[in-house]
């Protein structure tokens, strides 16, 4: 096991080593942009406004890019709270129900994520200065913390992979989107798909939003 380990790290040192020298750009960014998040489930959900923010590094070869990089991402979805009325007769018996909505929920879900960013340049325009982008981003994301917000109050989520517990910690997406470069800057927008159930429950429970920021290459 540790022969294969020490191959397998000197293979990607390797490969680093010559991405470095064949590259045409290389160099530390910014991002920060607003995601418009919702959750996958069984139930109904409204978008909830978040925000992301990050830093990754370029390795550019010809029409491709490879970024790597670390981010923080806030995601989440709106509902409403609903209360269920049960009328029952003197012997215990449930003649009617009544569901009423007594209020708005916010779901709120703060992750770490460490994605890989690889796109392909589809157009060059501004005589260089310029190009046009379509990406693939695939990310390992790590929630740090969560909570229900009411009204009036809020309930934090328990995470972690037990049964007990509200949110699982990893979550595994990949992100689909375009990007365009002027100069320095470099808006882009794109769809999140998360590939995984969020909850050690059965509820079957996915990220899902779009999502825009701009990019500030160094």
């Amino acid at each position: 096991m540790k022969k294969i380990s020490l191959f397998l790290t000197v293979l990607c040192l390797v490969m680093l080593s010559n991405l470095a020298q064949a590259q045409d750009y290389n160099g530390f960014g910014f991002k920060a942009g607003l995601n418009f998040n919702n959750i996958k489930y069984e139930g109904d959900s409204d978008m909830k406004l978040g925000f992301h923010i990050g830093g990754y590094y370029t390795f550019e070869v010809e029409s491709f890019r490879f970024q790597p990089g670390l981010s923080f991402v806030q995601r989440g979805a709106k509902g409403s709270v609903t209360t269920v009325y049960t009328t029952t007769d003197v012997g215990g018996n449930r003649i009617s129900t009544r569901e009423v909505e007594s209020g708005d929920v916010d779901m709120i879900l703060n992750y770490l994520e460490i994605p890989v960013n690889i796109s392909y340049k589809v157009l060059d325009f501004n005589q260089g200065n310029s190009a046009l982008s379509i990406f693939v981003e695939p990310s390992l994301g790590f929630c740090l913390s969560g909570k229900l917000k009411y009204e009036d109050s809020s309930d934090d989520f328990e995470i972690g992979s037990d049964d007990t517990d509200d949110i699982k910690t990893i979550n595994f997406g990949i992100k689909l989107g375009a990007s365009v470069q002027v100069g320095k800057f470099e808006p882009y927008i794109g769809y999140d798909l998360g590939l995984n159930d969020i909850t050690p429950a059965s509820q079957d429970m996915m990220n899902r939003g779009f999502y825009l920021g701009v990019a500030y290459n160094l």
